[in-house]
């Protein structure tokens, strides 16, 4: 294994306010899985009613961001590197997401915010998809985490293939019939379109060794704040 990128020390501008209570146990697995105490989130976010106008990117933050999101960030959840904290790392003149997970059969969480906060919502009903840059040694997946459904395994959920190492270009089609449910982690109790109208996060979760190197996620139409 390559050793690891040094990592950037600096914080965003912005404080992140996600509580220990929040971030654990966001796949609602026994503790002897996911290394976590279980967590609810009883909270109800605003969704930020921002439409989808334009599918330009604007110039990133002036913070640590890979396409202006600006929280990637591991919370203790599985055997990962960092194991807490940003994922986002230094390479050339941008900032790439780095993270490895590290156990044999146990599940490994990392999480992106997609309102730079972690009580926001957007609504990506109008989005067509998401397309990624990414590297993996191992198949991995997505979740479309809505704000009224946040922690828990049981969340729609999209593959993204190993690439050997490699980094390429994908993208992920916004609707329901290109995601589906994982049996191990349970099928979720809400539609894919509701999900879609309240997303709080993009969860990338990996029951095996990975090293995942992502260095764009952008979403169609959608500009994220920059907080």
């Amino acid at each position: 294994m390559p050793p690891f990128q040094p990592r950037v020390t600096a914080r965003p501008r912005f404080q992140y306010r996600l509580a220990l209570s929040h971030s654990l146990l966001l796949l609602g697995l026994p503790a002897c899985a996911s290394q976590g105490v279980l967590a609810s989130d009883s909270s109800v976010s605003a969704v930020n009613q921002k439409q989808v106008t334009s599918s330009l990117q604007a110039e990133e933050c002036s913070s640590p961001s890979i396409d202006r999101l600006q929280i990637w960030e591991t919370n203790r959840e599985g055997p990962v590197i960092p194991f807490s904290g940003s994922t986002l790392i230094r390479e050339g003149n941008q900032y790439i997401s780095h993270v490895e997970f590290t156990g044999e059969q146990v599940w490994h969480v990392m999480v992106v915010q997609v309102d730079n906060q972690f009580e926001g919502a957007v609504d990506w009903t109008s989005a067509r998809y998401i397309e990624i840059k990414y590297s993996a040694t191992e198949d991995f997946w997505v979740q479309l985490r809505p704000s009224f459904a946040w922690n828990g395994g049981a969340q729609w959920i999209h593959q993204i293939k190993n690439t050997d190492g490699q980094e390429q270009s994908v993208r992920i089609q916004l609707q329901e019939d290109a995601w589906t449910t994982l049996e191990a982690l349970g099928s979720p109790s809400h539609d894919f379109r509701s999900a879609l109208a309240e997303v709080r996060g993009l969860v990338f979760v990996g029951n095996a060794p990975n090293i995942i190197k992502m260095s764009k996620l952008r979403i169609d139409g959608y500009q994220p704040t920059c907080r």
